[in-house]
């Protein structure tokens, strides 16, 4: 039998869905297009080709489990404009970035099926948000946006601590802060590595969200409406 008294979840495609799952170049259609600024590119096509320079030199100085912010990717695109003065690529640069977060925003939403779990849960456990996000509170921003920011104790983002799953640390930073033991934890997320085989390493209970069913072998739910069940099963 296993006893926890903190469930911690990933947040996108776990928590927040997307209306449409954007492939790589999305990213950058999402900062480009309505921007006003489209004109200091030819084509969406250049502003393509130095998003891939500008991730590219960025990551350069990171290592794979240091987290960067979106902002630093539109800093190195603008590097290559030497025409434009400092107060013109930070105008620019501002255009891009919250043009990028209002379409990205405007593809999240959360279920109704997840919004109830959640609350059922948040009188028994001590929630808690451990994601992946590379803007500064825009996963606070998500959820509050959705009505259920309140419902967890504390959110830990990669951008907030510095550091990406399934780095270790990202882990042992959230379970440092709220002074918490690995045993005493269930994690939940749809990524087998960040969010079920790491966890568990790190001596976490956790349940996969499976939405296409390919470890059925693992302890997994296939959507929230199986949370309250599983979790029963388990503890």
């Amino acid at each position: 039998m296993k006893t926890f008294k903190y469930i911690f979840f990933d947040c996108m495609e776990t928590i927040v869905d997307l209306y449409q799952l954007p492939t790589y170049s999305d990213y950058a259609r999402w900062m480009f297009y309505d921007s006003g600024v489209e004109h200091h590119w030819k084509s969406f096509e250049e502003f393509f080709y130095y998003y891939n320079k500008g991730k590219s030199d960025l990551l350069e100085h990171y290592t794979d489990e240091k987290e960067y912010e979106v902002f630093e990717i539109i800093q190195h695109i603008l590097k290559n404009k030497k025409t434009l003065n400092a107060i013109q690529k930070k105008d620019i640069a501002n255009a891009l970035y919250e043009n990028y977060w209002k379409t990205y925003t405007s593809q999240c939403y959360v279920r109704d099926t997840v919004k109830k779990a959640l609350m059922d849960l948040s009188k028994k456990y001590t929630l808690v948000v451990v994601s992946n996000f590379k803007i500064s509170n825009g996963i606070e921003e998500l959820l509050h946006a959705n009505g259920i920011k309140d419902l967890f104790s504390e959110i830990f983002t990669s951008i907030n601590c510095g550091w990406r799953k399934p780095s270790k640390k990202i882990y042992q930073y959230a379970m440092d802060k709220i002074q918490c033991k690995p045993e005493s934890v269930l994690f939940i997320g749809d990524d087998y590595i960040n969010d079920y085989f790491t966890p568990k390493a790190l001596g976490m209970v956790a349940i996969l969200l499976d939405k296409e069913q390919k470890h059925t072998n693992l302890t997994s739910i296939k959507n929230f409406t199986e949370l309250n069940e599983k979790i029963k099963s388990l503890s």
